[in-house]
């Protein structure tokens, strides 16, 4: 048997959920920075934009941009939240949840990615 590497995390399997409401020009840029970020990490993905109605183009871009898309009218972003929590069938045990028009730096990336790549950690959320 061959040698491990403890030092190697593991590719988290992450869940990035995203509401949106008219966000035409949000969702670009975030998909564009989430892709990036991505490509720095070997992680397993996925990516759903949980639309609330949109009259715009953000569903058209989300889904042109390999999102999951999933319309759903809650009313309200809370309710949304919620929703995509307790509805919404995931790939992955770890969920991201930004809103469209949020912005993260880099140190918050790789602590999150930190955190969800190490399996020995007992956290069930990360909040930011």
């Amino acid at each position: 048997m061959g040698d491990i590497d403890h030092h190697v995390r593991p590719a988290p399997d992450l869940a990035l959920v995203i509401p949106v409401h008219n966000e035409r020009g949000n969702i670009g840029p975030l998909l564009d920075e989430v892709d990036a970020v991505l490509a720095l990490v070997p992680a397993t993905t996925e990516i759903v934009v949980v639309d609330d109605g949109s009259t715009d183009a953000t569903t058209e871009i989300a889904r042109n941009m390999g999102a999951r898309v999933i319309v759903h009218s809650a009313g309200n972003e809370r309710a949304q939240r919620t929703y995509s929590l307790r509805q919404i069938d995931f790939k992955y045990r770890w969920m991201y949840n930004p809103d469209a028009d949020e912005v993260s730096t880099p140190e918050l990336h790789d602590e999150m990615l930190g955190v969800v790549s190490d399996r020995s950690r007992r956290e069930v959320a990360y909040r930011v």
